[in-house]
């Protein structure tokens, strides 16, 4: 008969002459250690009973199993197999020259649902000499205080498998021009519906400021077995690098609806990148996401997109600071993004064309004050500082270079102006209490005929413009048609009357 006992502290109490095995793991290094006792030096258990012990320490706790041993003459303690030891590895079971080779021990130690726990290493720096692979279903926790450096510029950290949860990682480029991926998306993989792939609390430091090449985050897809779809990231923290996410798509492939939470990304030269050549990038939302420029870095956006990817439906709600464009758009293929803002800086740059312009709503236009350009429209809100203007334009609206299209407010409450082909004067203006006034004679369109007048009894106060009206002989008379005359009918709410 067999009886399992397990203690975080010491050995339990032991006793008839038994075959015992102990596996042992404490708090300690990363070495096993040995020693053999006497059973008499466990409490309780008689020297003349039983004879050596041997005890193996591996890691952080014991599991002790009792069985018959008909010579009734030794205890015996053997070291687990790693399969023993649960569902939670700790890094400082695991032997390695760097800390890849030993996350990947910790990794592949685990199962699906287990997790490799990597806060042993503490507030130290370890150097990343390949890639560490997370599997599918597995968890990788850190401690923020450890820094992980690469061994060259190009060594890509981690590639996150579909299902994979990585969480409190810290990047330091220190004296190294980083230009690889920190973390990288399995590119023979797909990320569906249904998955849960997380990336969450995740730092690259301060000393990677100074560069403008690599990737905190790269998301390629190139065909449709390959796509990424809706990835959990949150609470990132990025200082310097080319890229703070980057989203590609090439072929078929598909970067499409990853949900971004408290992204900042600050002296990237690009916060959020979607670009690619054919494929789509659509749905992402980034939210609240922020962005801050850094001086002497040329061409940073908060927000770029570029390429010829079909590149739509994307949201990004943030502030963007210290940019001359906060946001670039060269992408003619796609459109009907949308950007929300409280403060960006500078002045917006965006290709897309009509029908599908995207749409800009910002609620103060930042200290350089928000001059946008644009072949497209536009859709701004300036806040209190120009009376709540909503327009659609393709430049900023003032008198000596008014708004496109139409616009409501701007400089002049109340007001609606409709603008005319040159959009150099308005044609059409309603104020603030009705009043339509037009800045050239009213034309009817097309007209209908006589007989195709709608009935008069639910048009009331209806005017319309018809082509075939008999000669007027007195105003008002009853419309009659069937003739070649223009004439203006007027619905009494009883018959149409024709001037």
């Amino acid at each position: 008969m067999s009886t399992h006992l397990r203690s975080f502290f010491g050995l339990a109490l032991l006793f008839s002459c038994s075959t015992l095995f102990i596996r042992a793991l404490h708090y300690g290094g990363l070495a096993s250690h040995q020693r053999t006792a006497e059973c008499s030096q466990l409490a309780g258990v008689s020297s003349t009973s039983c004879g050596a012990l041997t005890v193996v320490s591996t890691g952080h706790y014991m599991n002790a199993s009792f069985g018959s041993d008909p010579s009734g003459s030794r205890l015996q303690v053997s070291s687990p197999g790693r399969g023993d030891t649960g569902r939670v590895e700790y890094i400082t079971g695991f032997n390695g020259s760097t800390a890849d080779v030993q996350l990947a021990a910790c990794l592949n130690a685990i199962p699906s649902g287990g997790i490799c726990d990597a806060r042993g290493y503490g507030a130290t720096t370890q150097t990343i000499a390949a890639a560490v692979v997370v599997g599918s279903g597995k968890t990788l926790q850190f401690d923020p205080s450890t820094l992980f450096v690469p061994v060259s510029s190009s060594t890509n950290i981690i590639q996150f498998e579909p299902n994979s949860v990585i969480r409190g990682f810290t990047f330091h480029c220190g004296a190294i021009p980083y230009a690889g991926n920190v973390f990288q998306n399995d590119p023979n993989a797909i990320y569906a519906n249904g998955d849960h792939t997380e990336l969450g609390n995740i730092n690259v430091d301060v000393s990677c400021g100074g560069y403008a090449t690599g990737n905190a985050l790269s998301l390629t897809s190139r065909s449709i077995q390959t796509g990424i779809a809706f990835l959990y990231l949150y609470n990132w923290r990025v200082v310097g690098l080319r890229n703070g996410a980057l989203l590609a798509a090439t072929g078929t492939g598909f970067v499409n609806g990853n949900h971004f939470i408290d992204m900042e990304w600050s002296g990237t030269k690009y916060g959020w990148h979607l670009t690619g050549a054919g494929g789509s990038i659509s749905g992402n939302i980034c939210k609240p996401c922020s962005y801050e420029a850094i001086a002497g870095l040329g061409g940073a956006h908060g927000v770029l997109i570029d390429g010829t990817a079909a590149i739509t439906g994307n949201v990004y709600d943030g502030d963007i600071w210290d940019t001359t464009t906060p946001i670039r758009v060269t992408n003619s293929v796609g459109g009907a993004n949308t950007f929300f803002g409280g403060h960006w800086d500078g002045s917006l740059s965006d290709s897309a064309r009509m029908p599908y312009p995207n749409t800009y709503l910002l609620s103060n236009s930042g200290s350089t004050g928000l001059s946008a350009i644009l072949a497209g429209a536009k859709v701004v809100g300036s806040g209190v500082s120009a009376q709540n203007t909503f327009s659609v334009c393709d430049s900023a609206d003032s008198d000596a270079a008014p708004c496109k299209y139409f616009m409501v407010n701007s400089a002049r409450p109340g007001v609606l102006n409709i603008r005319n082909n040159a959009y150099t004067t308005n044609v059409l203006t309603l104020d603030d209490v009705g009043n339509l006034a037009t800045h050239a004679s009213v034309r009817p369109g097309a007209g209908v005929k006589v007989a195709d007048l709608p009935l008069a009894s639910s048009n009331a106060g209806a005017m319309i413009y018809v082509t075939d009206s008999t000669k007027i002989s007195h105003e008002g008379q009853p419309c009659t048609g069937d003739s070649s005359d223009k004439a203006l009918a007027f619905s009494d709410g009883s018959i149409w009357k024709c001037f």
